[in-house]
């Protein structure tokens, strides 16, 4: 009895005790019934009277709103689960309904996923209880009547026999997880895979597979004998008759002759070599055309096509195939395809025109779509579940990427009742003659010149550097901001002063700007000037002023004066918040790139709003597209490439000859955001191409460049990470961070399903004996009641979650503003007397974000959300 006791304690601490919830068809009476495997927390024995349940508050029968959501999420998860295991179950039907419509938010891989991480639960939890039935027995004679009783004591259940509490313990053990891992974590993972297939190849590998397992063949396949491993290498023979081409054919005719279909084991050992080979050479371009290493260059080789083109002719493919893979083709063979006299091949993948596509170095293989992996983000690359989540973070929190250049003062301390004028930037000194003309020459970089004492009207931003092939707000980024290491680059014929120089510097912010953004990731000004920015239908562009300035009482200018310092000092006088006139926070600098500046305690600030071309994109929404392993064998160019792309970007970074160069490559493609970099890989604007805002395309393709390492960019988020933090933010509290994030598997659901919460609670839990058995209830007389009460109970939960979190954005930014405006009536003015003079404050509002459309995630004549 003690090995026993001791065997259900340990089995209990092996896996993660989130809840303990199981079935029991027998009844008991109701104190034998309140323990924690139910989803009654009070120590109530009375409930027989539907009266007593009815009075009782919800918080006394089933715990406070956490507890109550935390374990619901694990029946619910349980259910989720079991039911998408059974084909014949409601939930099975319409999810599986969902998938034939080829709804865009689910996962290939996803109902497998279920069920196998189901059945291996079971199977866990069935070898857990014969490992108890097996230590029972060693109690003697009455082992079942002393087994019985302890799975009333550990189930808190009464049992005729023990063999009745079989489904009971297994339920049981399942509801607490398997290997540590929850029964809602796991559906989690599943919801959230990202397609991970394990054959990702080098191009050595690939040729080595093919030399090994296809040209190392001496058998007979659809009554057509061939010998591969006799005519090529150590044991090729002169004058055998042999040659690489002819026995490659009629391995090929015999394949063709023994294939039925595509599940034929020949295909499935044979073709895998073959097709990655192709692949890896060119796919079915052939050698002379395939010029480039680029992806979308490519037309991949699949399993269907090869079935239908290369087993359909035989003779020419296996000509194509030994050209590419014999660096040698052209003195073995002559212009007819017959063996020279010099005929000695070299297997080594380096046939005419394919040596350049080797040097992608990476190949994910077509042939294997099985594995998955369950990582939070796969290198930049979104799964279609993940894509979900990010369109609501995207449309609830309305993410900015911003980059930034920072002009410290010149004269003064990094105080704001100093800086907010002119005074820290202008004195009267030849040297701080030179350091302002460097100002005012660093500031032609950025804006239209017209509007900067130019008679161009040329965007600087998109022109080329003297000598370079970058824009210079991404080239200075790219110098990692240092104004005196970038102007000392070759081609720069840029001055500076040294003063100017030190104190220049930027800004790489690390997170996304939101509505909710807090002052320590982003300042007050920065955050209500963006977005009042974009608030705006449209904004006037700062244009330079030489005019003698006019300083009201916080700020000094002298008499003598260049013209650079005074259209310098007018600039400043423009956003100094105490000045009159209508806009004195910010000033907008280029409207084609979304470039303002504004005055801050540490200096001036330029600020840009990354991607802002496609934000403000009248053409950014489309159609959103489902990316699919499966459209592998299918042929679909553009996810094949989407999914190749991400891997080559990730192992060609492990390859030091590769590095450098594909470094730069991403780079180059980051900074223009419309046109394909012929010299790249891959074509940076075709990942995640399944989203339908090209906006939030450009997020997660720029987060890309985070996630694989790159230095010296301005793109420093983790797009992922911040959709996974959303998720982790939601409500009931802080205090429950698991629950927040298992309540994002309930919208999903919703959303797949096309259900509010009552309708999806009634699918998963419907009225019945075995819901109240699976709640813990089915013993008490009051069971329908108990369970209609717990039934709202979590719909009040549920309900209030999704409008907390869409609330809890709004209030942060209208709090956040209350509290700038605030501070803004007690910013001293640098005199004697310290006087105080509020500063202007923007008045935009939560709404005038709200009702723009520049955060929709598709089309509005198909958006999911209104």
């Amino acid at each position: 009895m003690k090995k026993l006791l001791s065997l259900l304690a340990t089995i209990t601490l092996t896996v993660t005790p989130v809840t303990s919830v199981i079935a029991c068809t027998n009844k008991t009476s109701d104190g034998d019934n309140n323990a924690t495997n139910s989803i009654l927390k009070s120590p109530i024995f009375n409930l027989t009277a539907d009266d007593l349940v009815k009075s009782a508050k919800a918080e006394t029968l089933f715990g406070g709103h956490d507890n109550a959501v935390h374990d619901f999420m694990n029946y619910f998860a349980f259910q989720v689960s079991k039911q998408l295991s059974d084909t014949k179950s409601d939930l099975y039907q319409q999810f599986n309904a969902a998938v034939e419509a080829d709804n865009t938010y689910i996962n290939d891989e996803f109902i497998n996923s279920v069920q196998t991480q189901y059945n291996s639960s079971r199977q866990y939890a069935i070898s857990q209880w014969n490992e108890a039935v097996d230590a029972a027995k060693d109690d003697g004679k009455k082992w079942e009547e002393t087994f019985r009783k302890a799975l009333e004591k550990q189930l808190n259940r009464t049992f005729t026999k023990y063999q009745d509490a079989k489904d009971v313990y297994i339920t049981n053990q399942m509801m607490k997880g398997t290997n540590n891992t929850s029964v809602i974590d796991s559906l989690l993972n599943a919801i959230y895979a990202i397609p991970q297939d394990n054959k990702v190849l080098t191009f050595d590998q690939i040729i080595q597979n093919f030399s090994g397992q296809i040209l190392g063949l001496n058998q007979t396949i659809g009554g057509i004998s061939f010998n591969l491993l006799n005519a090529w290498g150590a044991n090729w023979v002169k004058d055998s008759g042999l040659d690489l081409v002819g026995e490659l054919t009629k391995l090929l005719q015999g394949l063709a002759i023994e294939v039925g279909n595509l599940s034929h084991p020949y295909f499935d050992s044979l073709s895998t070599y073959l097709i990655d080979f192709i692949n890896a050479t060119g796919g079915t371009n052939s050698p002379s055309s395939n010029t480039t290493a680029q992806l979308s260059n490519i037309t991949w080789m699949t399993q269907s096509a090869f079935k239908s083109s290369v087993l359909g002719d035989p003779a020419t493919w296996a000509k194509e195939i030994i050209a590419r893979a014999c660096s040698t083709y052209t003195t073995d063979y002559d212009s007819s395809g017959t063996p020279t006299s010099n005929y000695k091949p070299k297997i080594d993948g380096k046939g005419a025109g394919v040596a350049k596509f080797a040097a992608i170095n990476s190949y994910v293989s077509l042939t294997d779509n099985s594995s998955i992996s369950n990582n939070a983000s796969t290198k930049g690359l979104f799964s279609n579940a993940q894509r979900y989540f990010a369109n609501q973070y995207f449309n609830t929190k309305k993410p900015l990427a911003i980059s930034e250049f920072i002009i410290k003062p010149l004269t003064s301390t990094n105080t704001l009742s100093t800086n907010i004028n002119n005074a820290g930037y202008i004195a009267d000194n030849v040297a701080n003659q030179a350091d302002v003309g460097s100002l005012y020459n660093f500031m032609n970089l950025f804006v239209n010149q017209g509007n900067w004492g130019g008679t161009s009207s040329t965007d600087n931003t998109k022109t080329m550097v003297s000598g370079s092939s970058d824009y210079s707000w991404d080239q200075l980024m790219n110098s990692g901001g240092s104004l005196s290491n970038w102007t000392n680059q070759a081609g720069k014929n840029y001055t500076w002063t040294d003063t100017f120089t030190s104190d220049f510097s930027l800004n790489q912010h690390t997170k996304l700007l939101t509505m909710d953004s807090i002052s320590s990731d982003y300042s007050d000004i920065l955050k209500y000037s963006v977005y009042d920015y974009l608030a705006k239908s449209s904004a006037t562009e700062y244009t330079s002023n030489t005019s003698a300035p006019t300083v009201e009482n916080d700020g000094s200018v002298t008499t003598n004066l260049s013209d650079q310092q005074k259209a310098i000092t007018n600039w400043i006088t423009s956003m100094n918040r105490r000045t009159s006139g209508t806009n004195n926070v910010y000033q907008v600098l280029n409207n084609t790139q979304g470039i303002i500046s504004f005055v801050d305690t540490d200096g001036i600030h330029i600020t840009r709003i990354e991607g802002y071309d496609l934000l403000k994109d009248a053409n950014g929404l489309t159609s959103q597209t489902k990316l699919s392993t499966t459209s592998f064998v299918d042929g679909n160019q553009a996810l094949i490439n989407n999914y190749q792309a991400i891997e080559s970007i990730s192992r060609n970074l492990n390859n030091n000859s590769n590095s450098s160069v594909v470094k730069n490559a991403i780079k180059n493609q980051t900074y223009d955001y419309t046109n394909a970099d012929t010299t790249s890989y891959y074509q940076y604007n075709n990942l995640n191409t399944s989203f339908g805002n090209k906006y939030l395309q450009f997020l997660a393709n720029s987060s890309v460049l985070a996630s694989i390492g790159i230095t010296n960019t301005k793109e420093k988020y983790d797009l992922n990470g911040e959709v996974q933090s959303y998720l982790a933010s939601a409500i009931p509290s802080s205090s429950a961070t698991s629950t927040n994030m298992w309540i994002s598997a309930w919208t999903y659901f919703k959303e797949i399903l096309g259900l509010d919460d009552s309708e999806l609670f009634d699918l998963i839990f419907p009225t019945s004996n075995a819901t109240y058995d699976l709640f813990g209830i089915g013993a008490y007389a009051t069971q329908t009641t108990i369970y209609t009460k717990y039934r709202q109970y979590i719909l009040d939960v549920l309900n209030n979650v999704g409008n907390d979190i869409s609330n809890s954005v709004e209030d942060a930014f209208e709090n956040g503003w209350n509290t700038w405006a605030k501070s803004n009536n007690n910013v001293p003015i640098d005199n004697p007397e310290n006087d105080y003079k509020p500063l202007k404050t923007l008045p935009v509002g939560y709404s005038d974000i709200e009702n723009a459309t520049y955060w929709d995630y598709q089309v509005a004549s198909q958006k999911e959300r209104s």
